[in-house]
């Protein structure tokens, strides 16, 4: 059996659709209160195990529970929070690895064929049967930033963001800088490819930016590279364009603090320029135009990250 411990929808329905080739049944849990309930009752082979819980009962305390009971229970420990603090705790309490949020499928399984053996082959299976090429590891070459108007042929994946039926922002925002000049009905399309956050001022949102665009629809934000402030976004202020790159960096991250109510809509590159490239219109070079118009304003540019 697989427990799944997390208390948004979305982030449930992905993992349990990533992993139902396992042949595995699921236990879902909220809260804290209703995994503790479920891992004294039943013996589990995996959990994967939200980090911020509502109620007192966190991830860390349901991971040690875990590690009590049964000590060979493999635990992947899900978290939109960077900080190496927080990710050594969640080490000491007994998490064998770490997924930062947003994830993909695709990182998932990877993930998960490496702690259950018994899961690889059957995650295997399934991937060469839909014909998914994994993501490869990442290179220790210098990344160059570099536009491309193709869709990366190594990362044909399925969906590297979750996309919830409510993505789409209720509220009134400006189009952003890097969509200006599109079709108002494109920039809707494009909006509900991603998932929106709601953050609070001095709120924080880990951000995977070789993996995702970011769009900051309402409000401002701090940008904090490696924990040093490189810049700020705006309103219409976009984030992770500057590399739409050939190959993913999975720990290229960054930080967003709120300075006051903001709200961000963060996008799968891949899914981003499949939807551009699919279309019989011309619009990506309307794209790839604003992108080289806003890039020199981009905070990143100046990190060692794009120095290299």
């Amino acid at each position: 059996m697989i427990l799944v411990v997390d208390d948004e929808p979305i982030y449930q329905k992905l993992i349990t659709n990533a992993l139902k080739e396992t042949g595995e049944d699921f236990d879902v849990a909220d809260d804290g209160y209703a995994a503790i309930d479920k891992i004294q009752k039943n013996k589990y082979l995996l959990a994967i195990v939200d980090l911020v819980l509502p109620g007192p009962v966190n991830g860390n305390d349901i991971i040690k529970r875990i590690k009590k009971i049964n000590p060979d229970t493999a635990v992947i420990v899900c978290t939109g929070y960077a900080n190496q603090s927080i990710l050594s705790k969640t080490e000491k309490a007994g998490a064998d690895t770490h997924l930062l949020k947003p994830f993909n499928p695709e990182q998932l399984q990877q993930k998960v064929a490496l702690l259950v053996p018994e899961f690889k082959k059957k995650l295997e299976a399934a991937a060469a049967a839909r014909k998914l090429i994994t993501i490869p590891a990442p290179s220790s070459a210098p990344v160059e930033a570099t536009l491309i108007t193709t869709v990366p042929q190594p990362l044909a994946v399925e969906a590297a963001v979750p996309e919830p039926a409510d993505a789409k922002p209720q509220a009134e925002y400006l189009a952003p800088d890097m969509l200006a000049n599109l079709p108002e009905e494109i920039v809707d399309d494009v909006m509900q490819l991603g998932i929106i956050y709601e953050l609070q001022a001095q709120e924080r949102q880990t951000i995977n930016f070789t993996e995702s665009i970011t769009f900051v629809l309402t409000g401002q934000a701090d940008c904090y590279y490696d924990e040093l402030a490189i810049g700020s976004l705006k309103t219409g202020d976009a984030i992770g364009y500057e590399s739409l790159m050939k190959n993913i960096d999975p720990m290229a991250y960054i930080e967003l603090e709120a300075a006051e109510e903001t709200r961000l809509c963060i996008i799968s590159k891949i899914e981003f320029l499949k939807y551009f490239c699919s279309r019989q219109d011309d619009y990506i070079s309307v794209l790839e135009k604003n992108v080289r118009k806003i890039l020199p304003q981009n905070p990143l540019l100046n990190t060692d990250y794009y120095k290299k």
